[in-house]
């Protein structure tokens, strides 16, 4: 069997109403021969019958009449160079029975195995008698998927070449081949550079998010270190403020209870005294202790023995207290000043 030899793109420029401008540039044509022999779609593309499933729900259950070998280009047109699998696909193309070539490519494809885009990339052929691009501008452009462009047409015949129309040489054409050759290199060049920068971004931002993770752990660390710090010093002060009281005769019982709040309110809770002075719950309460006239309080060789206080005495006591909250204050013969 002979090699299939498809025309299914040239160089140009159509209008779609959906898809508006496409064109086939030499750019074009460079990228999709340079992504079909890098195996960039990870198969060759094949051949088939219109653009038909048949009774399949997919394109991959239609029967392939010929695996494509090669892309080429010749005069601006770009052709398929495909093996027939069935002597009965050379027939059809021999016979005239399919004249025409629909194309199947995507303009942007997207590498499986890189996640990149890597330009246009052809997936399939097809073979059809009802092409949809012909050599008019408004050519018809199909598309099953919004990435996946089928275009049909049939080429049309070369203009004729005016005797004095310059004609390009080999040399012509082997610059251009060279250009293009240089333009792809660049292309695959920039390619890998975009992939290192990518990974190395990748690693900078991850040793950035190890760092701040390690920094948060430190200032955890050294945050709580502080509140034991200040934990202790506090308690340090409240016992000696405490120590201080029982040896002015504060009764030990009282001065506990004051050091239980001391300790725990750390200054929060305030009240407003009667000159509108605030200060904290455990400093008035402190106050009010230290005010306790001589005859309430322990000699220190009696600390923790104190005597049976009187119904009298713990009336006068608690009336102290309240002179003593309000403001007022209790004279050393036992007078309450307001």
């Amino acid at each position: 069997m002979g090699v299939l030899k498809i025309p299914f793109f040239r160089l140009g420029e159509w209008k779609h109403p959906v898809y508006g401008k496409l064109e086939g540039t030499q750019q074009m044509f460079s990228q999709m021969i340079d992504n079909f022999r890098q195996n960039k779609l990870g198969r060759p593309p094949y051949v088939r019958i219109g653009h038909d499933k048949g009774n399949e729900t997919t394109f991959g259950g239609v029967e392939a009449l010929g695996w494509v070998q090669d892309l080429v280009e010749e005069d601006g047109v770009l052709y398929g160079l495909a093996d027939p699998t069935t002597p009965q696909a050379e027939e059809f193309v021999r016979d005239k029975r399919y004249r025409f070539a629909s194309a199947e490519y995507n303009s942007n494809y997207t590498d499986k195995e890189t996640g990149l885009s890597i330009g246009p990339v052809l997936t399939a052929i097809s073979l059809t008698n009802e092409p949809f691009l012909t050599r008019l501008p408004e050519a018809v452009v199909l598309s099953e998927q919004p990435d996946l462009f089928i275009m049909d047409y049939q080429l049309a015949d070369p203009p004729q070449k005016k005797e004095d129309e310059p004609k390009m040489g080999d040399e012509s054409k082997g610059i251009l081949t060279k250009l293009s050759d240089m333009f792809a290199g660049f292309m695959k060049k920039t390619e890998e550079v975009q992939t290192a920068t990518q990974t190395q971004l990748a690693e900078v931002n991850k040793r950035m998010e190890e760092q701040v993770k390690l920094a948060q752990q430190q200032a955890s660390f050294f945050e709580t270190q502080a509140k034991e710090a200040e934990a202790k010093r506090l308690l340090a002060e409240t016992d000696k403020a405490a120590a201080d009281m029982v040896a002015q005769g504060i009764p030990p019982v009282m001065v506990e209870q004051w050091k239980q709040l001391a300790f725990s309110d750390q200054g929060k809770a305030m009240v407003k005294l009667a000159d509108n002075k605030e200060v904290s719950t455990a400093e008035s309460m402190k106050q009010m202790l230290l005010a306790m006239p001589k005859e309430s309080r322990i000699p220190m060789g009696q600390a923790g023995s104190q005597s049976t206080v009187t119904e009298a005495e713990k009336v006068a006591l608690a009336a102290r207290e309240d002179i003593m909250a309000l403001g007022g204050k209790v004279s050393e013969d036992g007078k309450f000043i307001i």
